[in-house]
């Protein structure tokens, strides 16, 4: 259903269409049937676009009613992670939907359905969208998607600035002052779906203000942070948990009439769509991140601490997830956060604390405990290819008892690693602390092969710029990767992992060490197929029956610092005495 506002010059013959007189001069319109609209002395108007342009031009609104999404048309600038999915899962809905970036060749790959992100059922969408035209992929003549828009979503990347942390929001400010620029007469609503600081809503809406070059432009602006995990973002948007909307008008305002309208067919419990002023929206996406990454690093340092004691860090978690006070998610041991959110925006809302002279000294040491959880993992990979240390618990090592390990344990030392995203189910390798440990492991010379089921040659080589003629080997899949390996590390909890050939894998290692730092496998069971088997906060596992072999890799750190090794290494690659 649309409400229309009609000057009288407008004739709206109709064919097989119920008008109903509302109010002078709005008009209520049935658009089930053919609806044609004439203007004096031109044609019949015949699609609800064209009804909607001319309308625009001469002043005139179409607003679609509470519960007619189908009737919606609504744009994306960025076609990125968040825009892709979105525009992707609202194409379900809406009558069309614009997805628009100024990256060519990435609008002419997803024109050609070549999605450049792995996302679970995300293919299959934009395939039965883009066919069914309701989703359109544009990197010019964005003038036609705002005239046609209802909505227009910014959702832009907004990284962090060099040297600093800051969100660096240039992004969303050119994409609003380009809005800004072709709005055309009539109301249209913008909508802020990047992370952004607190306080920038208001910021672009005086900005957009201050840019709009034609009379009669209405609009507003509102926040509408995402909350999609990589992985099942497809699951994430079309049943999110909550929905929120900042800035919108009271009820019945046409901001918040548009938002309701729009997820309609998503939130079917009222409780679920929440209504906030800018910058509480914007302090709930920051507040949600935040506490995500709190809670990772309190498990990875219960942990390590679990592996001090001998007890098992699974169970403990599993119990305290039980509490629905605490609950279950987010409670996984691992080797640290990564990725394109949690890291940048707890930088971002550290640093906008500061500005207003507050210091949030909880994230800080949440930022801090992240790098050193790091840099632990990658010492205590390493340290696991020395034959030659005594038998101590390595436990102690990732406590922080012993952080350093030696040229000697580790150079020319292979290494065989399993995963470099993230986590799994996505291809982002964005902050990926598997990325950090390769990279550790390159500096002390060792030889490094890696395999990752969705990661693209490219992408890999991309993040190694700085290594090149470093000895690194990107594998097709883990049996190659894993071939002659001292070290076997597990990085990221591909769900294939699991399930590999254990003897076969067993005939190709040159040692059998596994690091599992996911916790994936069952510690009895490798150690039945004759590994040495050592995961995050859980006993070691170790061949059954087999003294010598335990005693021979039940192995810890050394003494000699880490940093000094590297700067050592470096220092003889560059003169050439190697």
């Amino acid at each position: 259903m649309f409400v229309l506002s009609l000057k009288p010059l407008l004739k709206l013959p109709c064919k097989s269409s119920k008008l109903e007189q509302r109010c002078t001069p709005h008009i209520l319109l049935s658009c089930k049937h053919s609806l044609f609209i004439k203007q004096s002395g031109s044609k019949f108007l015949r699609s609800l676009g064209q009804i909607r342009r001319t309308l625009k031009s001469q002043g005139l609104h179409l607003v679609a009613k509470k519960g007619d999404v189908s009737d919606l048309c609504v744009s994306f600038f960025g076609a990125g992670y968040v825009g892709l999915v979105s525009s992707v899962c609202l194409a379900d809905f809406c009558r069309k939907v614009y997805c628009l970036d100024t990256d060519k060749e990435k609008i002419a790959s997803l024109r050609d359905l070549q999605i450049p992100i792995h996302e679970p059922l995300l293919e299959d969408k934009l395939r039965k969208n883009y066919e069914s035209k309701r989703l359109f992929f544009l990197s010019e003549n964005f003038e036609l998607a705002i005239r046609d828009s209802d909505i227009l979503f910014i959702a832009v990347g907004t990284p962090s600035r060099r040297g600093d942390g800051h969100a660096d929001l240039s992004y969303v400010f050119s994409v609003a002052e380009l809005i800004a620029e072709m709005l055309t007469p009539g109301y249209t609503l913008i909508v802020i779906k990047s992370t952004v600081p607190i306080g920038t809503c208001n910021k672009v809406q005086e900005f957009m203000k201050a840019k709009v070059k034609t009379p009669k432009v209405q609009f507003d602006v509102v926040s509408n942070p995402e909350f999609l995990r990589q992985g099942s973002a497809v699951e994430n948007f079309l049943h999110p948990d909550r929905v929120v909307v900042g800035g919108c008008g009271p009820v019945g305002s046409p901001s918040r009439k548009q938002m309701e309208t729009l997820y309609s067919p998503f939130v079917k419990d009222k409780e679920a769509l929440l209504f906030t002023s800018w910058e509480e929206a914007e302090m709930i996406k920051y507040a949600s991140n935040a506490f995500l990454a709190l809670k990772i690093q309190f498990t990875n340092e219960f942990a390590d601490f679990c592996q001090l004691v001998n007890a098992n860090i699974s169970v403990v978690m599993k119990a305290i997830g039980l509490d629905e006070r605490i609950g279950s998610h987010y409670l996984q041991p691992g080797p640290g956060f990564g990725g394109s959110c949690l890291p940048k925006d707890i930088r971002a809302l550290v640093r906008s604390a500061q500005e207003y002279s507050y210091s949030m000294r909880l994230l800080e040491s949440v930022i801090e405990g992240n790098e050193i959880r790091k840099r632990r993992i990658a010492q205590w990979i390493a340290t696991l290819a020395n034959e030659s240390c005594p038998k101590e618990d390595v436990g102690t090592f990732l406590h922080g008892h012993h952080t350093t390990v030696t040229t000697t344990n580790v150079y020319g030392k292979r290494f065989g690693i399993l995963g470099l995203t993230f986590k799994a189910n996505t291809d982002d390798l964005r902050e990926s602390p598997a990325i950090y440990v390769v990279q550790e492991l390159l500096s002390l010379g060792a030889h490094v092969s890696v395999y990752d089921p969705q990661v693209k040659i490219e992408s890999v080589i991309r993040n190694f710029d700085n290594f090149k003629g470093f000895p690194l080997n990107i594998c097709e899949d883990s049996y190659s990767a894993c071939k002659d390996a001292d070290v076997v590390a597990i990085l990221t909890e591909w769900e294939e992992f699991r399930n590999l050939d254990w003897d076969r894998l067993h005939s190709l290692v040159s040692r059998p060490v596994i690091v599992d730092t996911r916790n994936l496998l069952e510690p009895s069971l490798i150690g039945e197929k004759g590994f040495c088997y050592y995961s995050l906060g859980r006993p070691p596992s170790f061949p059954q029956n087999n003294d010598k072999q335990q005693q021979k890799y039940k192995i810890s750190a050394s003494e000699t610092n880490l940093q000094q090794t590297k700067n050592s290494l470096i220092e003889k690659i560059k003169t050439g005495s190697q």
